[in-house]
């Protein structure tokens, strides 16, 4: 995915201008779900990236898919733009004011 041809939208940071994460896939079994695992994933992948000195965050998924981009919201990321693919792109700074 090229994260540099974002379309109808900008990056809350230029690309070069700060590191960033990108959490490439995300998937929990139909057996696990409604469990709210999500929340214990984000979690984990947010304690996981500040260890590493990481808080920006890019996450992208399917234009329709939309239980994925209503998770992505609830745990603060922001609506960037469009990807090649029918994706949809969103960033957080966790150090950002809530």
């Amino acid at each position: 995915m090229n994260y540099q041809r974002l379309q109808g939208g900008r990056w809350l940071y230029p690309t070069k201008r700060r590191p960033y994460a990108i959490i490439h896939r995300m998937a929990v079994s139909f057996q696990h779900q409604g469990y709210h695992l999500s929340t214990a994933l984000f979690t984990h992948l947010f304690e996981t990236a500040r260890a590493k000195g990481l808080t920006y965050l890019r996450i992208d998924t399917h234009a329709k898919n939309k239980k994925m981009q209503a998770i992505i919201a609830r745990r603060g990321f922001t609506y960037r733009g469009q990807l090649a693919g029918n994706r949809v792109a969103y960033d957080l700074d966790l150090d950002a004011p809530k």
